[in-house]
């Protein structure tokens, strides 16, 4: 007993220590409106590195002809992003009967990064002035945001009906840049915690189809002059959801764009990537 209590009493201090730590290292600051209500403001992180690392979302996402039901991403800050998608793909088993499979899509980038100046504002208060109309207090901050460039790599395993069975793999190069803000305050006299945090990446890539097997309504493979190569552009991203307590756990992920599909009958079939979804960040 006397040895849970000491064990106790030491997370206590050490949890202490770092919350008196953490306040007294964060940067206070004082806006004031024109009314001259004063407004403070205690910056808590401007580090755009300084951000959950990984994100797992639920929603609907079409693309390469299929529909995926959500995914998962991490991000190593400034140097490496994995993303992976999940959904259902159609084959054709050893006896020529349809099935539907769990289909895939993964992809990594590998970056080089830098960090450029940006002015952060946010709306720190709405109040009626002397006029009787309503004037705004606009927090301009100067802070940083995180660019990347670098390769993007990929691999997509797809089973789609159109109408027929069309199964084949796809390799993916190209380039994304991406873009990263986070920020973490507290304002006002009731300490209002606010936290921002976005993740924006454009993608260009070139599209590898190989191993490319259409079933015709008998089941059976048939011949086909399906094209062997493809690109795509898109754009894709976290944005936070406004929730009471300020925090930024709660995303929305999108992604749109264009791309070529395999289509045997035109060799740039043009078709829409969209996808929404929920999502939670995590670490």
């Amino acid at each position: 007993m006397k040895n849970r209590f000491t064990l106790q009493s030491i997370i206590i201090i050490l949890f202490t220590i770092f919350w008196v730590a953490n306040d007294a290292f964060s940067q206070e600051e004082i806006f004031t409106s024109d009314e001259g209500t004063e407004v403070p403001v205690k910056f808590q992180s401007l580090d755009p590195d300084d951000i959950y690392r990984l994100n797992v979302h639920i929603g609907p996402s079409y693309q390469a002809g299929k529909l995926y039901l959500g995914g998962v991403s991490y991000e190593l800050p400034g140097k490496l992003f994995v993303h992976a998608q999940f959904g259902t793909t159609f084959n054709i088993d050893e006896n020529s009967q349809d099935y539907i499979g769990l289909g895939t899509s993964i992809e990594a980038n590998y970056f080089f990064s830098k960090k450029k100046p940006y002015t952060l504002k946010y709306l720190l208060l709405r109040e009626y002035g002397e006029d009787g109309k309503i004037h705004n207090l606009m927090m301009e901050k100067e802070a940083e945001k995180r660019i990347s460039h670098g390769i993007h790599l990929g691999f997509i395993n797809a089973g789609i009906q159109v109408p027929q069975t069309l199964t084949y793999n796809t390799y993916v190069i190209g380039y994304s840049r991406l873009s990263v803000k986070q920020v973490q305050f507290l304002y006002s006299k009731l300490k209002i915690k606010k936290s921002i945090q976005t993740f924006h990446r454009i993608n260009a890539d070139l599209l590898i189809h190989r191993n490319i097997k259409s079933y015709g309504s008998s089941r059976q493979l048939i011949d086909n002059d399906f094209p062997t190569y493809g690109a795509r552009l898109y754009y894709d991203g976290y944005i936070p959801l406004k929730v009471p307590s300020g925090g930024t756990r709660s995303t929305l992920y999108f992604t749109f764009g264009a791309e070529s599909l395999v289509d045997p009958n035109d060799d740039w079939n043009i078709g829409i990537i969209f996808g929404v979804g929920y999502g939670r960040r995590f670490l």
